[in-house]
């Protein structure tokens, strides 16, 4: 009987079988290509490289048309000389280069949206890799726990006959401490089944309507190749002047770029106060002969008016000084996200390299490693039991032992990879679904 519960400690976990389940790559590049987002920022684009071609053009030109000076005695329209039909034209121009800037403005801001794009993919990469990072780790916790939970439940039944029969020395406390154990076992795996569930909910709205089912699945490996950064990448990246220079190819950091060139171009904007704005203006007058065979000559004139922008000087002062204050903030917003990133980037660097460390604990090429004690441990424990020179209580504590062993060497590989996603994020490379797993 003893002979069968060793055996069935030291068994495999069970293979799960699961029907199109989704790879981290897979469900990176399902989000990214449909997230509708990119749809409303190409919009957008489209919406301000029209602005600024319709900017370019002047106001439209005012047409008048007027009968001066009709005589009211006899309202004929040849009595007398002054009378005229009058055709007119005047076009306003702009003030300064308002127009050129304000299409430079748009333009510039159409120019951010594949910016705004990169950033956009990065974030969704990131979130969506963490999130199926997450549901993995339930996933793959839950089937530790169920393998467990069968083997100790074996374990346990076959310890309460050989109690009832008094062949050994197990114990009543023994029996009711292992009973308790599983019972929190069973706590565990209905909450690690309602993680699960939350986590593939929350998964399943960055999927492409359609592509994939409700129900979705998560493949049971983790990516290796593709989320390993070599020692040399550590030791580059560890150093601030190297990292400064990546993050400032971060689409993040060049957005503020763009912020410092549409608040110079508003500096030049509000300058244009300054000058004057001019209109020309143009009329043609017709007038009838008199009755009396007197020839009368068609009139024109033409002008030229502008405005005296001294009166306003004040206000436009203020509103320079104000654009101008504005531009320096964006200086100071583009120091601080930097400084910040640094130190995030600093952060993820320094627990992905202990999270190696700590994975080595758990697997290195010696015996001498936490895994590999658990399983001596759980080998000792049943030798002994089985010879009668062991109590039941330290082979289920060995076995529990083992499990929560095994759960946290898989948090660690889990770790391992969610700190390099968040490398990546500040890396400039490629979405997290065009690496080769």
């Amino acid at each position: 009987m003893r002979v069968f519960i060793i055996g069935l400690s030291l068994c495999l976990a069970t293979q799960f079988a699961i029907a199109d389940a989704l790879s981290l790559s897979d469900v990176v590049n399902l989000a990214v290509k449909g997230d509708i987002w990119s749809q409303q920022s190409q919009a957008e684009q489209s919406a301000l490289q029209l602005k600024s071609t319709a900017a370019k053009q002047l106001d439209n030109p005012k047409i008048s048309v007027n009968l001066n000076n009709m005589p009211t005695e006899t309202w004929q329209f040849n009595q007398t000389s002054m009378t005229q039909l009058t055709l007119g034209a005047s076009q306003v121009f702009e003030r300064g280069n308002r127009n050129q800037i304000e299409s430079d403005l748009y333009n510039i801001k159409a120019k951010s949206h594949p910016l705004l794009r990169k950033e956009r993919q990065k974030q969704v990469s990131r979130s969506v890799a963490l999130l199926w990072l997450n549901a993995y780790f339930e996933q793959e916790s839950h089937a530790l726990l169920l393998k467990n939970q069968q083997v100790l439940s074996n374990i346990l039944e076959i310890s309460q006959a050989n109690y009832a029969s008094g062949l050994t020395n197990t114990k009543q406390q023994d029996v009711l401490n292992a009973q308790l154990a599983l019972m929190q076992l069973d706590d565990q795996l209905v909450q690690s089944k309602q993680n699960l569930s939350a986590y593939l909910s929350r998964l399943q709205q960055w999927l492409v309507e359609g592509a994939v089912g409700s129900n979705i699945t998560i493949k049971p490996e983790l990516p290796k190749a593709a989320f390993q950064l070599t020692p040399e990448q550590l030791k580059m990246y560890a150093q601030q002047s190297q990292m400064l220079k990546v993050l400032m190819q971060h689409p993040s950091i060049q957005l503020f770029d763009s912020q410092f060139q549409v608040s110079s171009k508003k500096i030049e904007l509000e300058k244009q106060a300054y000058k004057a704005q001019w209109q020309v203006n143009a009329k043609y007058g017709y007038r009838q002969n008199s009755d009396f065979g007197e020839t009368r000559s068609d009139l024109f004139s033409v002008g030229v008016s502008f405005d005296l922008p001294i009166i306003n000087q004040a206000q436009t002062e203020q509103k320079v000084k104000a654009a101008i204050y504005q531009s320096e903030s964006v200086k100071t917003q583009k120091r601080l996200k930097l400084q910040a990133m640094m130190a995030e980037f600093s952060a993820a660097l320094t627990q992905y390299k202990f999270l190696l460390k700590r994975k080595t604990l758990y697997l290195n090429s010696s015996s001498e490693n936490i895994l590999a004690q658990s399983q001596s441990l759980v080998k000792t424990a049943l030798s002994a039991y089985a010879q009668e020179e062991g109590d039941f209580a330290d082979v289920f504590s060995a076995n529990l032992i083992e499990l929560n062993n095994q759960r946290a060497l898989l948090k660690v590989k889990v770790d391992i990879v969610k700190a390099w996603i968040e490398l990546n994020f500040y890396l400039n490379q490629n979405h997290l679904g065009a690496a080769n797993e």
